[in-house]
């Protein structure tokens, strides 16, 4: 027996100055909870599709507090076609986790857990973005690029730092980046969490308090 959801959504456009355009999607079901069943994008292809996709040039995802086995997983792979043909998008924004939330929202690509390279093929869609905001960790797939003109990042870790602040002290591939806010490990459920809090070694060892404590 197979029991399926209904997603429902709604989108907000509201024209900036000089003819671009601000998009927020809003959705109340957002995990890949079914690969065949899953609908939280249709109206990102619908978007794409349209005359002034081009002149898109900021998207905000939020989301009601679903999820399974409590986690919100957002899924790239429903995305990127879409990204791909908006393309003067500049700022990508995924909600954040809180302490008011019942599931712990991450990003991945195929995958249900693990960020698995999803933020990095969303650099490779979108050239021209400059600020993400995303509640997962990038592993080193991010990293493997050119130049790129990412200018501010606001991240939390999710389920797993990647080594995320060593990856990106050591790259050279983000040369405009101008803001970076980390949020570390903070799954307080889990045992011993603190000890998965990051460590920086180039000035000796320094445990990373996580954001709230």
């Amino acid at each position: 027996m197979r029991t399926t959801r209904r997603t429902s959504f709604h989108v907000r456009v509201e024209q900036q100055p000089g003819s671009t355009y601000r998009v927020q999607y809003h959705t109340d079901w957002a995990s890949d909870w079914d690969r065949d069943e899953h609908r939280a994008f249709p109206i990102l292809k619908f978007l794409a599709g349209l005359d002034f996709a081009p002149k898109i040039t900021s998207l905000m995802l939020t989301s009601e507090d679903e999820g399974v086995n409590g986690t919100q997983s957002w899924e790239v792979e429903h995305m990127l076609g879409a990204l791909t043909a908006i393309t003067g998008l500049q700022a990508l924004a995924f909600p954040l986790n809180t302490p008011q939330r019942h599931h712990g929202i991450i990003v991945t690509h195929n995958d249900s857990y693990d960020e698995n390279g999803a933020l990095g093929l969303i650099l490779g869609a979108c050239p021209q973005l400059r600020s993400l905001t995303a509640p997962s960790a990038p592993g080193p797939h991010f990293f493997e690029r050119g130049t790129h003109g990412l200018e501010v990042l606001n991240l939390q870790s999710g389920y797993d730092t990647q080594q995320f602040i060593k990856n990106l002290a050591t790259s050279t591939c983000f040369p405009a980046l101008q803001s970076l806010t980390f949020q570390d490990y903070h799954q307080t459920y889990m045992e011993n969490y603190k000890g998965k809090w990051y460590l920086i070694s180039d000035a000796g060892v320094v445990a990373v308090r996580a954001v709230g404590e």
